[in-house]
C-alpha cells in the first residue's frame, strides 16, 4: 500500500508535516540563544498548524457541512477539554515544584491561582498559550466561510495586522497600571493578546483553505511539479527568514522588524513543506513524522508545561556541556538536547494515549 493511502481517516502527507513543525517547536524551545536555524524555523513553524487546519477544512468541508453548533461542539471536544485538563494537572504539577524547591505554602499557593488565572483567561500555561488561538481561530474561520464575499477579501487584506493591533493595544493599557481602569488592564493584558493571536490563525487558515483548492489532497498527477514546486518555496522562505531581523515568537507578539514579511514567510514556508512532503509520502514511508504529527497535541501540552524540556536540556547539559555562545557547536548539541526530548516525548505520548485518554477527551478502550 502506498504512503500517501489513507491510514484510517488522515493525509500521511499532513500528519508528516505536523511532525516537522512540532519537531521545529520543541528545538525552538531548547535554544535561548539566537541562531540561524531557529530564526528560519521561526518564520512559519506556528503558522504551518494554522495553514495545516485550514488545508484539512478545505479536504475535509468540515466547516461547510455542520452546523456552527456541531462545528463547536466538535472544537470543545477536541481541544477546550484537553486545554483544561492539561492545565489543571499543569497548575498542580507546578505548584507541588514549588513546595518541593522548599519555597513555602504560600508561594505554592500563589503558583496555582496564577496559572488557573492564565488557563481561564486563556492566555495558557507555557506552550498550552497555542491551544486556545487554534479555538478562536478555527470559530473565526468557521464565520468567514459563511460571510459575504467583501468581508473575506476585507479580511484577507487586513487579517494580518490583528497581532500588531493587539501589541499596541496591550502597550497602550500597560499605562493605566493602578488607574481606576485597572479592569481595562486586565483584560487588554490577558484575552486582547489571545483574540489578536486568533484572528491571525483564521488568516493562515484561509491560505492553507486555498492551497487545497489549487492543489487537491488527493491529486496524484503533479507529484514532479509539487516536488520542485516544493523545493523552490522552501529555498524563498529561508532567504525571507533572513531578512526579518529581530526576534519572532507570536506568543509574545512578536513579529520581527518586518511584520509583512512574517506573513509572506509564513504562507510560503508552510506551503512549500506541504508541498514537497505531498510529493515525498507518495514514494517513501514517513512513519516516524507522522506518529510525532498524530501525537503533536500531546507534545504541544507537555514539553514545557511538565518540564521535559527543561529535564532533556539538563540531562544532554550534564553529559556534553553545551556552549554559551551561539555557534555551530551550540546548535549540534541542542539538537542532540532535541534527541533526548523525543525520547522523553515518546514516553509521554505512550502513557497518555494508553492510560490516560481522558485528558484527550477520550474514553479508554480496554482490549
Amino acid at each position: 500500500m502506498e504512503a500517501t493511502k489513507y491510514r484510517g481517516a488522515r493525509l500521511s502527507f499532513i500528519d508528516a508535516a505536523k511532525g516537522v513543525g512540532i519537531l521545529m517547536i520543541m528545538f525552538g524551545h531548547i535554544t535561548s540563544l539566537s541562531n540561524p536555524v531557529d530564526s528560519w524555523m521561526s518564520s512559519f513553524k506556528i503558522s504551518l498548524f494554522y495553514v495545516v487546519t485550514g488545508y484539512l477544512y478545505s479536504y475535509t468541508q468540515t466547516p461547510i457541512k455542520r452546523s456552527f453548533g456541531e462545528f463547536s461542539k466538535r472544537l470543545f471536544e477536541t481541544l477546550l477539554i484537553p486545554y483544561l485538563w492539561f492545565s489543571l494537572f499543569g497548575s498542580l504539577f507546578k505548584a507541588a515544584c514549588v513546595l518541593l524547591r522548599h519555597e513555602g505554602l504560600t508561594e505554592a499557593l500563589l503558583m496555582l491561582m496564577r496559572c488557573l488565572a492564565n488557563t481561564l483567561v486563556l492566555k495558557g500555561i507555557n506552550s498550552l498559550w497555542f491551544i486556545p488561538t487554534m479555538i478562536i481561530g478555527a470559530l473565526v474561520f468557521y464565520g468567514l466561510l459563511h460571510a459575504p464575499k467583501g468581508i473575506q477579501l476585507t479580511y484577507a487584506i487586513f487579517g494580518p495586522f490583528a497581532v500588531s493591533i493587539a501589541r499596541q493595544t496591550v502597550l497602550a493599557s500597560e499605562m493605566l497600571t493602578g488607574t481606576y481602569v485597572y479592569w481595562l488592564v486586565i483584560l487588554a493584558g490577558k484575552l486582547i493578546p489571545v483574540v489578536g493571536k486568533g484572528l491571525m490563525a483564521a488568516w493562515f487558515m484561509g491560505t492553507g483553505y486555498l492551497l487545497q483548492t489549487a492543489c487537491p489532497a488527493h491529486n496524484r498527477n503533479n507529484t514532479s511539479k509539487e516536488l520542485w514546486a516544493g523545493i523552490a518555496l522552501s529555498i524563498v522562505n529561508i532567504c525571507l527568514s533572513r531578512l526579518n531581523h529581530g526576534a519572532v515568537d507570536i506568543n509574545s507578539l512578536r513579529e520581527g522588524s518586518r511584520p509583512w514579511l512574517f506573513y509572506i514567510s509564513g504562507v510560503v514556508g508552510s506551503f512549500g513543506l506541504l508541498l514537497l512532503l505531498k510529493s515525498v509520502c507518495s514514494t517513501h514511508a514517513t512513519h516516524w513524522l507522522e506518529y510525532l504529527g498524530k501525537n503533536s497535541f500531546v507534545i504541544m501540552a507537555t514539553q514545557t508545561v511538565f518540564g521535559l524540556r527543561d529535564i532533556a536540556y539538563a540531562g544532554w547539559d550534564s553529559l556534553v556541556p553545551i556552549p554559551t555562545a551561539a555557534s555551530f557547536e551550540y546548535i549540534f548539541e541542542c539538537f542532540m538536547a532535541l534527541l533526548v526530548l523525543v525520547l522523553l516525548e515518546y514516553a509521554a505520548v505512550e502513557i497518555i494515549n494508553s492510560r490516560l485518554p481522558f485528558l484527550l477527551g477520550k474514553r479508554r478502550t480496554y482490549n
